[in-house]
């Protein structure tokens, strides 16, 4: 054997540790990514959670809320405020969740599980009327776009079905 063959040899195996090093890093990438996109998910959670929380944390504010989202009774100037706040709060979690999903730092399962949530929260016509008078000023495309839809097929999930009247 020679000298050049020794070397080519060298340069070959070289060449073979080189590849299995960027096969390893871009494994280990991965994984972090995985990670990082599930502490992301778990971090949005906890505050997603900890906000809702907070809205029902007493007598008072529990019993606003409930009011808020399933009595048709007035609510006063203060608590329409409150009712507001607890709303645009709740609702700037959840963006912020959506945001973090559309760059792929959220998990599907978790966006798809808002989601959900929030066609329960619109099914009250109130947090629609709400939402109809803070969506320009609070929230943001393609966030909007969504509730909006979700807003959309709630208000016409309450509207009672037409009844076909006989032809004339």
């Amino acid at each position: 054997m020679t000298l050049e063959s020794i070397y080519y040899i060298g340069q070959t195996m070289a060449v073979v540790i080189i590849i299995a090093t960027l096969i390893a890093l871009l494994y280990q990438s991965r994984q972090a990514n995985k990670l990082a996109k599930a502490d992301m998910t778990q971090a949005s959670w906890s505050a997603a959670i900890a906000i809702q929380a907070q809205l029902f944390s007493t007598a008072e504010s529990a019993d606003l809320m409930q009011r808020g989202f399933y009595s048709a009774a007035p609510l006063t100037d203060a608590e329409k405020l409150r009712f507001s706040i607890n709303m645009s709060g709740l609702l700037s979690a959840m963006e912020g969740c959506d945001v973090l999903w559309r760059q792929g730092l959220f998990d599907e399962t978790s966006h798809q599980r808002i989601l959900r949530s929030m066609v329960g929260y619109f099914e009250s016509p109130r947090v629609r009327k709400w939402w109809k008078l803070a969506r320009k000023d609070r929230f943001a495309p393609p966030f909007s776009d969504v509730i909006d839809e979700i807003a959309a097929r709630a208000e016409a999930k309450s509207r009672p079905a037409k009844k076909e009247g006989p032809q004339s």
